[in-house]
């Protein structure tokens, strides 16, 4: 089975948007070329972004969430942000939406770094749940607050689009789609 892309999760190899891996050893980023701003696939070794600025930022890490791997790319002021925690944080922009970069984070409302994400807490990682910004779930009358990179590993972003513009949601694990469908069908089977 192939590799998913570390931004949308999916395995989808399609030829006009591979796949592509980082040639670093000690790094796993794999990623599409249109979910990372690869222009043209790489004839040759391919590094991400952190793995190139290795030897000027070693330390390079998202400024928006305790996660220190993955695909991140530079906020062209020091800082450096996930492609994810960019893409599902209404107040972040990109510099150029082809190369995705920089990723301009200076819209971003303050209060978004105060909240607490709930995902970390739940996992007992306290310290993490403090750092960085916060998106709130999705469903309106929900007030959950978690990072990107946490509800991405536990599946609750979705990405609703159409072929002009896409809207990127993240619901907490009681407001998740997919887990309220799940819910109603379960209902439904005791009731038959």
């Amino acid at each position: 089975m192939a590799a998913a892309c570390k931004v949308c999760s999916l395995t989808i190899d399609l030829p006009e948007n591979q796949l592509v891996t980082c040639s670093d050893d000690k790094c796993d980023v794999v990623v599409h070329q249109g979910c990372y701003g690869v222009t043209q696939v790489p004839m040759s070794a391919w590094l991400c972004d952190k793995c190139q600025a290795k030897d000027t930022d070693p330390e390079a890490k998202c400024e928006l969430c305790p996660i220190e791997d993955g695909p991140i790319k530079s906020c062209g002021n020091g800082a450096w942000a996930h492609v994810v925690c960019a893409l599902y944080i209404p107040e972040v922009t990109f510099g150029n939406n082809e190369t995705m970069e920089p990723i301009v984070t200076s819209a971003i409302p303050g209060d978004r770094f105060r909240k607490i994400c709930y995902i970390c807490q739940l996992k007992g990682r306290l310290s993490g749940a403090l750092i960085g910004a916060c998106i709130k779930c999705s469903h309106p009358p929900c007030f959950t607050y978690f990072h990107v990179t946490c509800a991405q590993d536990d599946d609750l972003l979705w990405e609703l689009s159409n072929k002009d513009i896409s809207k990127y949601c993240g619901f907490c694990q009681k407001h998740h789609p997919n887990r309220i469908k799940m819910k109603k069908n379960r209902k439904r089977k005791r009731n038959q």
